[in-house]
C-alpha cells in the first residue's frame, strides 16, 4: 500500500513539472518569426527597395622600401665598384682659349732724312712707325674701293643680263635687241640719227641753192665774186653727190631704227 502512495506521488509530480514546462516560456527561447516578417526585413516585395550592399573591405598589402638583407651586401659591393659620375663641364672649360704671340716690343726706330720737310718727316713717322695713312691717301684708297665696287656692280649687271637675254632666247627662240639694249643707249642712238638726218638735210639744200646761185651767174653774165664763185666751184659741187648720199644714209638708218623700236616686244601693247 505504501508503495502505491509512493508511486502515484511521483506521477503526479512528474505531470505537473511537464505541464508547466510547456506552458511557462523559456528565457532563451527567441520568440518566432512569421514568413511575412522575414519578406518585409528583406527588402522584398512590392513598393521596396533592396538595402544597398556594403563595400567588401579591401585588403590591404605592405611593402618594404629599405633593402632587404639579402641584397644589402650587393649594394655595398656596387657601391665600391662603382665610381660616381663625373660633374658637368663648367662654362670656363667650355669656351675656347686662343693664344697670340704678341710682340712687346717698342716701335721700330725710323732713319729720317735730315734734309726732308717736317711735313715728310711727319708722314714717314705716321707710316712707317705707327702704320698710319695721311688723308689724302685714305681718300684715294676709299674713292677707289668705291669705283672698283661699282665696276664690280656692272659686270653683275651685264652678266645678269647676259643671262637673261640668253634665257628669253632658248624660251622665245628669236633674240630681241631693241629689248636687250639699255634705254639710255637708245635714246642716244635715235639723238644722233635725228641730229644727222637734219644737219646733211640743211647742208645739201644749202649746196643746191649754192649750184643755182652759180649757174644763174653763168648763164646771166653777172660773175660772183672771186671766192664765193671758187668755193661753190671747188668745194660744193663735188660733195654734193656724196652728201646726197649720206642724207639717205641718215634717213634711212632713222628709218630702220624706228621701225625695230616699234617691232620690239617692250613697244607692244598686251593686255593681261
Amino acid at each position: 500500500m505504501m508503495r502505491f502512495l509512493g508511486v502515484s506521488t511521483l506521477l503526479v509530480l512528474l505531470v505537473t513539472a511537464t505541464t508547466h514546462a510547456f506552458q511557462s516560456p523559456s528565457l532563451f527561447a527567441s520568440p518566432r518569426r512569421t514568413t511575412s516578417d522575414v519578406v518585409l526585413k528583406a527588402g522584398k516585395g512590392f513598393g521596396k527597395q533592396p538595402p544597398p550592399e556594403q563595400p567588401k573591405p579591401k585588403k590591404k598589402r605592405t611593402y618594404t622600401t629599405g633593402p632587404t638583407p639579402e641584397a644589402e651586401p650587393q649594394q655595398q659591393l656596387r657601391s665600391i665598384d662603382e665610381q660616381p659620375p663625373p660633374p658637368p663641364p663648367t662654362m670656363a672649360e667650355t669656351i675656347p682659349t686662343v693664344e697670340e704671340d704678341y710682340d712687346d716690343s717698342p716701335f721700330p726706330e725710323v732713319e729720317l732724312d735730315p734734309n726732308l720737310s717736317q711735313e715728310e718727316r711727319a708722314e714717314i713717322l705716321l707710316r712707317e712707325k705707327f702704320g698710319m695713312k695721311p688723308a689724302a691717301e685714305q681718300e684715294k684708297e676709299k674713292e677707289s674701293r668705291r669705283l672698283q665696287k661699282e665696276a664690280k656692280k656692272k659686270e653683275l649687271d651685264v652678266s645678269r643680263k647676259l643671262e637673261g637675254w640668253e634665257k628669253k632666247a632658248e624660251e622665245k627662240g628669236d633674240f630681241d635687241l631693241m629689248e636687250a639694249l639699255p634705254a639710255p643707249l637708245l635714246v642716244a642712238i635715235d639723238r644722233f640719227l635725228k641730229a644727222g638726218v637734219a644737219v646733211s638735210t640743211v647742208l645739201f639744200v644749202a649746196a643746191g641753192l649754192g649750184i643755182t646761185l652759180e649757174a644763174w651767174s653763168t648763164a646771166t653774165n653777172s660773175p660772183l665774186p672771186d671766192d664765193i664763185d671758187a668755193f661753190i666751184v671747188n668745194t660744193v659741187e663735188p660733195n654734193f653727190t656724196p652728201g646726197l648720199f649720206v642724207l639717205l644714209g641718215f634717213s634711212v638708218s632713222l628709218g630702220v631704227f624706228a621701225a625695230a623700236q616699234l617691232g620690239s616686244s617692250g613697244s607692244k601693247y598686251t593686255e593681261d
